[in-house]
């Protein structure tokens, strides 16, 4: 068998390598010379992770990996509000990782149609990018500043380079993109106090951030012959829901598997999405039902989230939050796993591959 996958995205290297490691011949198409610079920080764990370590990966992710202890709300002096630990929403291990980008699919728009047609708008725009200011680095090194404001928010961390990354989120009705991104960032901040107006200054032109509308990507089948899509192409959760780049890479260890153990394609691309989609979907359920809190939209929704956050730190209420904010988690890649290091000793003593 040889796959072809277009694009070397997280998804797209996690498939070409377990499907290597099976023995299927791959061929991998990328149009980028290299990895995207911009992006923001996320919180890797789930079925990521899970597949991380089946694969043998995480001494690698844990080498680039952050450690946040804590999250911080505050107020226009820097002073915290609230606090949140994300090692609260895992059931399990967490890293915290820089992520390029998220990704628009060719492959999706020339068989499927225009992705007008499955993206699903949340309300909001996001920006991200990096700078360096050695005072403002100091600030906010070992924890994960968020400005605690309405409509707009925006959040620093420090990076071990020195630099001080920045990731931004505001609501807007219009899902279109500005022509300036760096003038729309303007537009949407300028108002906050605390460091922002040092961090607009810093604000790089359109082409050296990232900025992009907050979006999901729903479709009625993730396959078309001998087609299938993977990832944010096809069950892109945004954001809101977090763990995007953990679906993606489990999403494809699924994908690996059912191709390596199905009898036809037709019935390993059908495997796969029924054995992924519901949990895709019940992940981007939580991200439509959390836009109301991920970024409030007036005072009284502000102080709410305050309380609750207080309130996550406390037995029994935290693994209910949890499971609103997060999720349910899923063991089907650990169970995938333990399934195909059995075929696989099969296969060995039958004397097939």
């Amino acid at each position: 068998m040889r796959v072809v996958i277009c694009g070397a995205g997280i998804a797209g290297l996690t498939l070409a390598n377990r499907l290597s490691a099976l023995g299927v011949e791959v061929v991998m198409l990328e149009r980028s010379r290299g990895p995207r610079l911009h992006g923001y920080m996320i919180d890797f764990f789930g079925p990521g992770y899970d597949t991380a370590e089946a694969m043998g990966l995480l001494p690698a992710i844990k080498d680039v990996a952050y450690r946040i202890e804590e999250a911080n709300l505050v107020d226009d002096r820097g002073r915290r509000r609230a606090a949140v630990r994300p090692s609260q929403f895992a059931d399990g291990p967490l890293l915290d990782v820089m992520r390029p980008d998220l990704l628009h699919s060719t492959v999706r728009r020339l068989i499927f149609g225009e992705e007008s047609n499955f993206l699903h708008y949340l309300g909001f725009h996001t920006a991200a990018f990096t700078f360096v200011d050695p005072e403002l680095h100091a600030t906010v090194t070992g924890r994960f500043c968020l400005t605690d404001s309405v409509d707009r928010q925006m959040g620093l961390y420090a990076l071990r380079d020195g630099r001080v990354a920045v990731f931004a989120v505001h609501r807007t009705p219009d899902p279109g993109l500005p022509d300036d991104a760096q003038k729309a960032v303007h537009e949407a901040y300028s108002g906050l106090k605390w460091v922002v107006p040092q961090v607009l200054q810093a604000c790089p032109p359109a082409g050296e951030m990232y900025y992009d509308q907050v979006a999901q990507i729903v479709m009625p089948s993730w396959s078309k012959g001998r087609v299938a899509l993977l990832g944010d192409a096809c069950y892109a959760v945004s954001l809101i829901a977090g763990q995007g780049a953990s679906l993606g890479m489990a999403g494809a260890y699924v994908l690996a598997d059912q191709l390596a153990s199905a009898p036809t394609i037709d019935e390993a691309l059908a495997g796969y999405e029924r054995l992924w989609r519901p949990v895709a979907e019940e992940k981007q359920k939580v991200g439509r039902s959390g836009t109301r809190w991920f970024l409030p939209a007036s005072t009284w929704q502000l102080l709410v989230r305050r309380v609750v956050l207080r309130a996550a730190r406390l037995p029994f209420i935290d693994r209910v939050i949890s499971e609103t904010l997060a999720g349910k988690s899923s063991a089907l890649i650990v169970d995938l796993h333990r399934a195909g290091t059995r075929w696989r000793a099969e296969a060995q003593r039958e004397g097939i591959r």
